[in-house]
């Protein structure tokens, strides 16, 4: 393997791989048949996008093997419905921005303890396009698998035109917006989804760093933990993390999905993508997924791998719910109501913990507000300057509400009633 400088630092090239190659350049020639029917600046941008995926082919750009059962556009989605237009949600359309600051901030109506069904839709397809597996490079948002679904994603995601009737109800990618951590003392497996409170719960609990980092800086390795009682560890094998889902308490805290939807928006443009390729938020609500698109096609773009912008931007339900819709956590937090459900949370540990461990104790968690830092302190002033986005977007709640479908469905977020207006 070849040392190379990436975003984090010096890290390890993947290997090249003629089954790669050979599938990426079929991709970028689908890609640059789907372009032929676009023009003006779009087919520059196709042309870009090609030239970048025979790059990543040239440089490799995960590992290819054989397709693990699932396709593209959410396949993993075990709750599909008819499709849904965003010009269909007549109960979105000239609301007030007090209705929809109210909108955004209501949490989910299904939280605590829930019934645990089985493993996550699509297990093994889920599995394949985890993020951050290998401990030998430093570089994060390269996925464990690279095949032709993310391909097929990409051709779809890269060239979507809503202006053309296309719909963004069915083109999340593969890749999930989820890592798995393990606390082997206390039996928890915390399901962290990014832009949920992740940050503010891993401090507090206790976690440390992702493999690839461990490799390299092995002394600090576990420092987070340092005075915790809990010290969770990246999972990654499926195998063990099958045996965790059923035997651990399986726990994730979730988010409104508009209110995510914003805060991943500012997140990514502060640290995933460059100026000149950045998007305003109505542009972007119509596909989120076409950032990690642009990050896949055009390199220079980003700051990121495109697997970063996807994990912060798809939907939180793909690593939470069965094959028959059915919870596959023991609890369900909600970042609207943190502390509560914290203290619920350690409660159903502390019910229980084996001989001899003493009960969990958890304090108040801090916030962070890392896309908007300088509203850390201003929650009223935060709440308006997002309900605004959306009060001043025709289309912009209908978009994230189309995409985001699974989150809402799922996790029972509240709508406003039919015919409310504003």
């Amino acid at each position: 393997m070849a040392h190379v400088k990436g975003q984090g630092g010096v890290g390890l090239r993947w290997p090249r791989q003629p089954r790669l190659v050979a599938c990426l350049a079929a991709w970028a020639f689908l890609a640059s048949l789907v372009c032929l029917q676009r023009s003006g600046s779009a087919g520059s941008d196709c042309q870009r996008a090609s030239g970048g995926m025979q790059e990543a082919a040239a440089s490799g750009g995960g590992t290819a093997a054989t397709q693990p059962q699932g396709s593209v556009a959410g396949s993993a989605q075990p709750h599909r419905q008819q499709q849904q237009a965003a010009d269909e949600w007549p109960e979105l359309r000239g609301l007030s921005r007090e209705k929809v600051e109210a909108l955004i901030r209501a949490p989910a109506g299904l939280h605590g303890r829930v019934h645990k069904g089985g493993l996550p839709a699509n297990y093994m397809f889920m599995m394949a396009h985890l993020t951050d597996t290998d401990a030998h490079t430093r570089e994060e948002g390269i996925p464990r698998f690279f095949g032709p679904m993310m391909y097929q994603w990409f051709a779809k995601a890269f060239t979507f035109d809503k202006t053309a009737g296309q719909s963004n109800r069915d083109l999340q990618s593969p890749v999930p917006a989820c890592h798995f951590w393990a606390d082997h003392k206390y039996k928890l497996l915390y399901v962290r989804n990014f832009k949920t409170a992740g940050t503010s719960i891993s401090l507090t609990l206790g976690q440390k760093e992702l493999p690839m980092y461990c490799s390299v800086w092995p002394d600090s390795c576990a420092k987070k933990c340092e005075g915790k009682q809990v010290c969770l560890e990246n999972v990654i094998d499926p195998d063990k993390l099958r045996q965790l889902f059923q035997q651990y308490t399986v726990f994730s805290f979730v988010r409104n999905p508009w209110a995510r939807a914003l805060s991943s928006w500012h997140h990514v443009h502060k640290l995933g993508i460059h100026a000149p390729c950045q998007e305003p938020f109505e542009r972007w609500a119509e596909l989120p997924s076409r950032y990690g698109a642009k990050c896949l096609g055009i390199r220079n773009c980003c700051k990121r791998r495109f697997g970063w912008l996807l994990e912060h931007t798809e939907p939180q339900t793909t690593c939470l719910f069965d094959d028959q819709g059915q919870p596959a956590v023991d609890f369900l937090g909600r970042v609207e109501n943190l502390d509560e459900d914290m203290q619920e949370l350690v409660q159903l540990i502390n019910s229980r913990l084996d001989a001899g461990v003493e009960p969990l104790k958890v304090g108040e968690l801090p916030r962070f507000q890392l896309a908007r830092q300088d509203m850390e302190d201003q929650e009223e002033a935060r709440w308006r300057y997002y309900s605004e986005f959306y009060a001043n977007s025709s289309t912009a709640l209908q978009d994230i509400r189309n995409y985001f479908h699974a989150d809402f469905d799922l996790l029972k977020v509240p709508m406003p009633a039919a015919g409310g207006g504003s």
